[in-house]
């Protein structure tokens, strides 16, 4: 790939909030991607590559530049840049944005969160090791912590790199982390588990027998029964993987406790055995239905849950 850049329009409809899709997986200081005055702009993972992106909303979309930093193939950089502005890798995909947005336009209760996210995507994060690495950190623990552990690893094991006149601080990549021992992770209060989980997925994303990225085109059920088939991986990393590693529309957590709530919250009573019903509608695009929902709790979009009678009764005496 020439070091000109390589300029395409990802075609979306509008409105793409770029900040709020990205900004709900990317640290907005310290990383590989910095929030510009409309869009972004960062140094992405791309196969076995490297290449500067910037991303600005245009009409009929969103607007690309991609450099080659090194080694990149302009269609592994093209792809990770669509997934960075929340759009599938895959531009021949099916519209599940789109088709999210039908299905929420006719059910009533979903009012504030199409408002409360206007311009919301899919957030994705095309680097595999990191998307993994950052699943693995999460689990049982906050995100707080969990961002943390992210980024002590991103310090120790990270690459530096400079391009477009800035210098930019990247995850450590697969074959890194592939060779890292526990007990150096353990130094960072990484759980011995976890690094072992770290370290042997990584190991196959190097070696190529795992690839996020393809297992975007399987059927739900399928994907994740290829992912929970793996040490270190059960239905809720599996989603978050399938998510945001590999942008899959139909991943959902079944066990997500703030998916609940919020869905609590959206129909004003408790779920009970209805959160299948509530779901089912979203077979197919499930994964932005639950991104919708996790971002308009953060905004505080939701209507808060009636009391029942028996509770405020509780409550006051």
């Amino acid at each position: 790939m020439s070091r000109q850049p390589l300029r395409a329009l990802a075609a979306a409809r509008a409105p793409v909030d770029l900040h709020r899709t990205a900004g709900f997986l990317h640290p907005r200081e310290g990383g590989a991607l910095r929030f510009t005055e409309r869009g972004l702009r960062g140094v992405v993972r791309a196969g076995r590559g490297l290449a500067l992106v910037e991303l600005e909303p245009s009409r009929g979309g969103v607007g690309v530049a991609i450099t080659a930093v090194r080694g990149v193939e302009p269609e592994e950089a093209l792809g990770a840049a669509r997934q960075l502005a929340g759009l599938a890798r895959d531009e021949s995909a099916s519209d599940a944005h789109a088709a999210f947005h039908r299905v929420a336009r006719g059910d009533e209760s979903m009012a504030p969160v199409r408002a409360a996210c206007r311009g919301l995507r899919l957030p994705q994060q095309p680097d595999a090791a990191a998307c993994v690495t950052n699943a693995v950190l999460a689990q049982q623990v906050t995100m707080s912590f969990a961002s943390e552990l992210a980024r002590r690893l991103r310090d120790r094991w990270g690459e530096r790199v400079k391009a477009g006149g800035e210098e930019w601080q990247l995850a450590a990549p697969a074959e890194r982390l592939a060779e890292v021992q526990p007990d150096a992770m353990r130094e960072l209060q990484v759980s011995r588990n976890k690094a072992e989980y770290i370290r042997d997925l990584c190991r196959e994303i190097a070696d190529g027998t795992l690839d996020l990225h393809a297992l975007a085109s399987l059927p739900a059920a399928e994907a994740t029964a290829a992912l929970v088939a793996r040490r270190g991986i059960g239905p809720t990393t599996a989603a978050w993987l399938l998510a945001f590693g590999a942008g899959h529309p139909d991943a959902w957590p079944p066990a997500d406790v703030g998916l609940l709530r919020a869905l609590e919250r959206l129909h004003g009573r408790r779920a009970g055995r209805l959160i299948d019903q509530w779901v089912a509608p979203y077979t197919g695009v499930r994964s932005h239905l639950a991104v919708h929902l996790w971002e308009a709790q953060r905004a505080g979009a939701l209507p808060e849950l009636p009391v029942r009678s028996g509770a405020r009764r509780n409550a006051q005496g």
